[in-house]
Protein backbone atom coordinates (compact mmCIF):
# COMPACT_ATOMS: atom_id res chain seq x y z
CA UNK A 1 0.00 0.00 0.00
CA UNK A 2 2.52 2.32 0.55
CA UNK A 3 4.61 1.21 -2.38
CA UNK A 4 1.48 2.04 -4.17
CA UNK A 5 1.57 5.86 -2.43
CA UNK A 6 5.64 6.36 -3.53
CA UNK A 7 4.79 5.38 -6.88
CA UNK A 8 1.68 7.47 -7.65
CA UNK A 9 4.16 10.65 -5.88
CA UNK A 10 6.80 9.62 -7.54
CA UNK A 11 4.87 9.73 -11.02
CA UNK A 12 2.71 12.93 -9.94
CA UNK A 13 5.99 14.65 -9.87
CA UNK A 14 7.41 13.57 -12.94
CA UNK A 15 4.82 14.64 -14.77
CA UNK A 16 4.16 18.31 -12.76
CA UNK A 17 8.14 18.49 -13.80
CA UNK A 18 8.28 18.15 -17.58
CA UNK A 19 6.26 21.15 -17.05
CA UNK A 20 8.73 23.01 -16.02
CA UNK A 21 10.05 23.92 -19.11
CA UNK A 22 12.82 26.78 -19.52
CA UNK A 23 12.62 28.92 -22.28
CA UNK A 24 15.00 28.77 -25.37
CA UNK A 25 16.52 31.85 -25.88
CA UNK A 26 18.62 32.11 -28.91
CA UNK A 27 21.10 34.57 -27.67
CA UNK A 28 22.50 37.63 -29.72
CA UNK A 29 21.22 37.83 -33.13
CA UNK A 30 21.93 40.82 -35.02
CA UNK A 31 20.08 42.10 -38.67
CA UNK A 32 23.24 41.61 -41.01
CA UNK A 33 23.10 39.41 -43.65
CA UNK A 34 24.47 35.87 -43.95
CA UNK A 35 27.33 36.71 -46.04
CA UNK A 36 28.07 39.26 -43.11
CA UNK A 37 30.54 36.43 -42.01
CA UNK A 38 31.36 35.00 -38.81
CA UNK A 39 33.53 35.86 -35.66
CA UNK A 40 34.44 31.90 -35.47
CA UNK A 41 36.73 31.22 -38.41
CA UNK A 42 37.05 27.35 -37.67
CA UNK A 43 32.85 27.08 -39.44
CA UNK A 44 34.48 29.66 -42.45
CA UNK A 45 35.15 28.24 -45.65
CA UNK A 46 37.79 29.51 -47.34
CA UNK A 47 36.35 30.21 -50.43
CA UNK A 48 34.43 33.86 -49.64
CA UNK A 49 35.18 36.30 -47.78
CA UNK A 50 33.30 38.09 -45.14
CA UNK A 51 31.37 40.76 -46.55
CA UNK A 52 30.97 39.87 -50.23
CA UNK A 53 28.21 38.67 -51.29
CA UNK A 54 29.28 37.63 -54.92
CA UNK A 55 31.65 35.01 -53.28
CA UNK A 56 29.33 33.96 -51.01
CA UNK A 57 26.98 33.10 -53.85
CA UNK A 58 29.31 31.73 -55.32
CA UNK A 59 30.70 29.30 -52.53
CA UNK A 60 26.80 28.53 -51.73
CA UNK A 61 26.10 27.39 -55.29
CA UNK A 62 29.26 25.29 -55.62
CA UNK A 63 27.66 23.56 -52.25
CA UNK A 64 24.59 22.86 -53.90
CA UNK A 65 26.86 21.10 -57.08
CA UNK A 66 28.69 19.19 -54.74
CA UNK A 67 25.65 17.67 -52.92
CA UNK A 68 23.70 17.28 -56.64
CA UNK A 69 23.46 13.49 -56.90
CA UNK A 70 22.42 14.12 -60.55
CA UNK A 71 25.94 15.15 -61.55
CA UNK A 72 27.80 12.02 -59.05
CA UNK A 73 25.74 9.02 -61.32
CA UNK A 74 28.31 7.90 -63.90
Amino acid sequence: MISIRYGTVLFALTLLGACGDRPQALGFKGDESASAGTLNTSFKSSDWKAGDKASWEQALRARAQNQNDYVKTP
